[in-house]
């Protein structure tokens, strides 16, 4: 089943890969390609928005959080794939579903996917996730003590607003300062 979901996928036939993922459930968290992508992570690589928010409509609560945390072999989630791509509508819906993975799922490099989204540059994806964070650890009073670690990347302990402003990304580099 995974190798004729790769198959369609790769022939840009989406509506039989979407039967398949919705009528065979054991293959939603599969990994398709040699690089552990699942069939979640190549809609979204593809381009594939609309796809990939089919595909989510298919998978059960039960099976949501494993499957939205599967990692590909970069230890990406689809929603750090989501993020880098600017796939704004995805990334909200993926965060509505498991918001934990907003700022808990690192990827290699440490990332967060509200990182990834930063670092590509992705306004509207950062904001979808911005809204997350916020909703689920709310700013305190003191706003010298809002958890920011979800901000930085593990590897070398850069910022969303170091990577901000290295990529020219400036318009997103003053909303980060503003946030």
């Amino acid at each position: 089943m995974r190798k004729k979901l790769f198959k369609l996928a790769m022939q840009d036939k989406w509506e039989e890969v979407i039967e398949i993922y919705k009528n065979n459930p054991q293959v939603q968290g599969e990994n398709l390609t040699r690089a552990k992508g699942t069939t979640l992570h190549v809609a979204i690589s593809a381009g594939k928005e609309d796809v990939a928010l089919q595909l989510l409509l298919e998978v059960s609560k039960e099976n949501v959080e494993k499957i939205l945390k599967t990692k590909n072999e970069t230890l990406s989630t689809p929603l750090h794939v989501a993020a880098s791509h600017g796939m704004h509508r995805a990334c909200w819906n993926m965060a509505e579903r498991c918001p934990t993975l907003v700022t808990t799922e690192r990827n290699r490099r440490g990332e967060t996917p509200l990182f990834t989204a930063a670092r590509h540059g992705k306004e509207d994806a950062f904001f979808a996730l911005e809204r997350w964070v916020q909703r689920v650890n709310p700013p305190p009073k003191d706003m010298r003590k809002r958890d920011v670690t979800h901000c930085r990347r593990e590897e070398d302990g850069n910022s969303i607003l170091h990577f901000a402003i290295l990529g020219e990304y400036l318009g997103l580099a003053n909303e980060i300062i503003e946030l």
